[in-house]
């Protein structure tokens, strides 16, 4: 029992140094992010949708 608490002791020291090894990123970067995606989203929501007009009004005109 004692060597088990004491790799559970070890593996969550080692944890938590490499937890503070990490960077996190800060809610500025968070935001700027988001507006990046959303951007992105909406801009591919404008484009597909002029795509699909653009062959609705094609399959139209074929009939």
């Amino acid at each position: 029992m004692s060597e088990y608490l004491l790799k559970l002791k070890n593996y969550l020291k080692e944890t938590l140094a490499e937890i503070k090894k990490m960077n996190f990123i800060t809610p500025e970067e968070t935001f700027q992010k988001t507006m990046e995606v959303l951007f992105f989203s909406f801009f591919f929501l404008v484009f597909f949708a002029l795509v699909d007009l653009a062959f609705l009004v094609l399959i139209l005109n074929l009939k």
